[in-house]
C-alpha cells in the first residue's frame, strides 16, 4: 500500500464514529464503526479504517495513522472513552 502525500496539511482530525442503523440484529451484526483522518480546514477525509468495536479506537489510530503520510502537520484526536 502507497502511502498518502498531500501537499500542505495543517491539521488532522481523528475521529471514531458509529453509523447509525448500519447494524443487522436478526443476522447478529453489530453496527459499523469507522475511524476517520479528516483536514480540519476543508474536512477531506483523508483515509478511513473500520473497526469491530469502539473499545479499540485507540489501538486502531497507529494502524490509521501509518497509511498517511502526516509529516508536519498537527494531529488532533477526539475524546477518546474506554468502554468496558
Amino acid at each position: 500500500m502507497q502511502a498518502i502525500q498531500p501537499a500542505h496539511l495543517d491539521v488532522i482530525m481523528i475521529d471514531g464514529t458509529t453509523h447509525r442503523r448500519s447494524h443487522d440484529r436478526p443476522n447478529g451484526k453489530a453496527a459499523l464503526h469507522l475511524l476517520s483522518a479528516r483536514t480540519a480546514e476543508n474536512r477531506l477525509a483523508l483515509g478511513q479504517t473500520a473497526m469491530n468495536d469502539t473499545s479499540i479506537e485507540i489501538t486502531t489510530i497507529p494502524q490509521l495513522l501509518d497509511l498517511l503520510d502526516l509529516r508536519g502537520s498537527t494531529i488532533m484526536i477526539a475524546a477518546m472513552e474506554r468502554r468496558r
